[in-house]
């Protein structure tokens, strides 16, 4: 069952033409996830699927992040890393080929395809989402737990009609009332025994540039290419046993931490100031930071990946450019590390 589901990430999803019936409250609500998703020039989200059984209820988790971003030219291209459940891997969508890097075997293999879909689902969908959805509706309101953090969410529901290889059902999506990001995405298909349901901790609809090889495959040393029929084989049937080591991940000049990739160490903090505005106000919350932390323990490229308002904002991005770190490492040598920063906001 969990092999299915991380195969589930990596399928090919088509689109399809609005239909009629939908409230005018949904039209706009899919329309506005719709142009923000379109609109994104680098995306980036991490979370994890779950895939629940439909006889005996038990749930698994696949751990996995998404990179996609259009480059010069107008070329679409992705990175998916499924970091956990029984077949780990890496799989790379560079506009031309398609990359699949098995973790625990070591073996890769390549298909030439253009589509960035099997490195991007669910985001894909997500494009052209009212023209997709058939006798949508707003179902009702509830609350997600992101990371630390309650988002108030509008939860809406609609049917996909079969249409080439995306899976047909009802969907369930769960959009943030503030930014119209899709926080949990659920796939009910009929034909299936399980539910899979896409659960997002962190993403960031304008993320840091990347250097161009995080977009180009290249193997770790050792690693054995196979055909892509036997390693569709594998993954079918992946090793039952064995700890997957994640080999160097985004790009060799900018690391996430895990693996070989140690984190930074906070050596001196500076606190952010509060605006008179936000004062009186009394606005209290949390501003997360998305940045590099440097060799030289430095930190640039700051952005905000969750605002609490926007003086505040640049108050937050103020102080952590101030702070320092001991860097992180990789085998032991510094190096710039993708790191998220939470800056507390709170009256005394």
């Amino acid at each position: 069952m969990i092999t299915c589901a991380i195969r589930r990430l990596l399928c090919l999803f088509l689109f399809g033409f609005l239909p009629p019936g939908f409230s005018a409250d949904t039209v706009d609500l899919v329309d506005a996830v719709a142009r923000k998703t379109r609109e994104a020039g680098m995306w980036e989200a991490e979370g994890a699927l779950a895939v629940e059984s439909r006889v005996s209820g038990a749930v698994a988790e696949i751990p996995f992040r998404v990179s996609l971003t259009t480059v010069s030219g107008g070329v679409a291209r992705a990175r998916l890393e499924v970091t956990g459940g029984t077949a780990p891997l890496v799989r790379l969508c560079d506009g031309t080929v398609q990359w699949t890097y098995l973790v625990k075997t070591r073996h890769y293999w390549k298909v030439v395809d253009a589509a960035k879909e099997p490195c991007a689902y669910p985001f894909t969908e997500w494009t052209d989402l009212a023209q997709h959805l058939e006798s949508s509706a707003i179902t009702g309101r509830g609350s997600l737990k992101v990371a630390a953090h309650e988002v108030k969410c509008t939860i809406a529901q609609g049917d996909f009609p079969a249409q080439g290889f995306r899976p047909v059902g009802r969907r369930t999506i769960w959009i943030d009332d503030f930014s119209h990001m899709i926080w949990m995405y659920r796939v009910e298909t009929p034909s299936k025994n399980s539910i899979e349901t896409y659960k997002f901790q962190w993403q960031v609809y304008a993320g840091l540039p990347r250097t161009a090889d995080v977009w180009q495959f290249e193997p770790d040393a050792g690693a054995t290419e196979v055909s892509a029929a036997a390693g569709k084989a594998e993954l079918d049937t992946p090793p039952s046993s064995g700890k997957a080591e994640f080999p160097g991940e985004l790009p060799r000049s900018l690391y996430r931490i895990g693996g070989r990739v140690t984190p930074p160490r906070l050596i001196h903090k500076v606190e952010p100031q509060y605006t008179k505005a936000a004062q009186q106000a009394r606005v209290e919350g949390t501003v997360r930071l998305q940045g590099e932390v440097r060799p030289d323990g430095t930190v640039r490229n700051l952005k905000v990946v969750e605002s609490l308002d926007s003086d505040l904002d640049q108050e937050a991005i103020a102080a952590v450019s101030r702070w320092r770190f001991q860097p992180g490492t990789r085998d032991g040598s510094p190096v710039a590390v993708l790191t998220t920063f939470e800056v507390n906001f709170k009256l005394r």
